[in-house]
């Protein structure tokens, strides 16, 4: 072996701490939730809105507080389409009801878009009101929006290990301080 990696292989000996917290840090990485690339429209129920179909993409599924729901509607039919959604709350949920305009997609006028901030967790009623050539349509869905995580896993984790951190110190503490005596007394102490 190289010099250089037998210094290193010395130091990582040498220091426990900082065997320790590179230790943690490699947790980090092992533990961290992957992100997907494919993030993005997951949700694609199909709907009968009057005499329209469409295809309703959620930006979440399940949507969740403090983030704002992206609604896409992918109309079969061509023409040129407006809307409206409108947020009820379900049954045990303590919240008024959200309004939002859907607006058409810049290059096909029969995409729909809308972005509706729900503010309580809890079951939602959706109603999608459509304007289009053959006249007004309705229909709605259900959903369930739930609260964002109280902390990543990764952090957790971090936590819940750095008391190693402390006990690394103090094992390491103790084993200079009885290395100390033995010089300083002899073997026999």
């Amino acid at each position: 072996m190289s010099e250089r990696i037998m210094v290193w292989i010395k130091i990582w000996v040498k220091q426990p701490l900082l065997l320790a917290a590179a230790f943690m840090f490699g947790l980090l990485f092992v533990y961290s939730p992957p992100v997907q690339a494919n993030e993005g429209l997951l949700h694609s129920p199909t709907l009968t809105i009057g005499p329209y179909t469409a295809v309703m993409q959620l930006s979440n599924d399940p949507p969740q507080i403090e983030t704002p729901l992206q609604v896409t509607l992918l109309l079969r039919e061509k023409g040129h389409f407006s809307g409206q959604l409108i947020a009820q709350p379900g049954q045990g949920t303590n919240a008024v009801p959200v309004h939002t305009n859907l607006a058409p997609d810049q290059q096909a006028p029969n995409i729909l878009r809308g972005s509706i901030y729900l503010p309580v967790r809890g079951a939602w009623h959706l109603l999608i009101n459509l304007n289009g050539p053959q006249g007004p349509g309705t229909a709605s869905t259900d959903l369930t929006v739930s609260a964002p995580n109280a902390m990543p896993a990764w952090l957790g984790w971090l936590i819940g290990l750095s008391p190693l951190l402390g006990s690394a110190w103090f094992a390491r503490q103790q084993w200079r301080y009885r290395r100390k005596l033995l010089i300083e007394k002899g073997p026999g102490y």
